[in-house]
């Protein structure tokens, strides 16, 4: 059990396997919404993972037959995006776009993809805790919100 003056923040590399306070000091902390977006307004590609399985106890031609998965894959945040939290998707720069896509890029290439996310190319705002409910959409989500800025130990998740 967590004493009550535990602070309410998220700890690095914490979860609710290994951490017996995660879930309680994550209850309590604040969740503030960014948007995270190309300055230029330009399209914002993550880096994922795909795949599809033919369960082969049912005809091929049974759309029940394949299963298809997906995964945006995640990596420690730049330090210009960590006040956010500590962990944020791979975004994969313009220009390599083609290496990622390509089912033959090696290791090494792809590594180097991984590893050039342009955070100092991003703009990011503070938008409306609207954001939070399915029942909402529309741009006007993203629009930006005049708050003070997060306090240290305020935590999107």
């Amino acid at each position: 059990m967590l004493p009550e003056d535990v602070p309410a923040a998220a700890e690095p590399g914490t979860s609710p396997a290994t951490d017996p306070g995660h879930k309680r000091r994550k209850a309590r902390a604040r969740k503030l919404p960014y948007a995270v977006h190309y300055a230029d307004g330009a399209p914002l590609a993550l880096a994922g993972l795909f795949d599809r399985w033919r369960n082969p106890e049912l005809p091929e031609e049974d759309p029940a037959a394949w299963l298809w998965s997906c995964a945006v894959i995640t990596a420690e945040a730049a330090p210009e995006l960590s006040h956010i939290h500590e962990r944020m998707p791979v975004v994969v720069p313009r220009g390599e776009w083609d290496t990622w896509l390509d089912p033959n890029a090696d290791l090494p290439a792809l590594q180097h993809v991984m590893a050039s996310t342009p955070a100092g190319d991003f703009a990011v705002h503070r938008v409306s805790d609207a954001v939070n409910s399915i029942r909402n959409n529309g741009p006007e989500l993203l629009e930006p919100v005049d708050e003070e800025p997060p306090s240290e130990g305020e935590t999107l998740f």
